[in-house]
C-alpha cells in the first residue's frame, strides 16, 4: 500500500461497481478512509469487503445523488 492519500477521506459515488468501485480500490490502495454510496447495497457492500481486503476502511451510504433532498 501506498501513502500518496493516507487518512484522507474520500467519497465515492457509484461504488457498487464499474468505474466506482475501480476508484474506491485504487484510493484504498493509496490509504484513504472511503464513504462508498450508491443506490446498490449489496454492490456497495461487496466493494467494501474488496477495500477492507486492500487495508482500507469505509462506510456503506444508500445515497440517491440525483436527488438534492438526499
Amino acid at each position: 500500500m501506498s501513502s500518496l492519500l493516507k487518512d484522507k477521506i474520500i467519497l465515492v459515488t457509484g461504488a457498487a461497481g464499474g468505474i466506482g468501485r475501480a476508484t474506491a480500490l485504487a484510493a484504498a490502495r493509496e490509504g484513504a478512509h472511503l464513504a462508498l454510496a450508491d443506490l446498490d447495497l449489496e454492490g456497495t457492500h461487496l466493494t467494501a469487503t474488496l477495500v477492507a481486503g486492500a487495508g482500507a476502511s469505509s462506510i456503506v451510504l444508500r445515497t440517491d445523488i440525483s436527488s438534492a433532498a438526499e
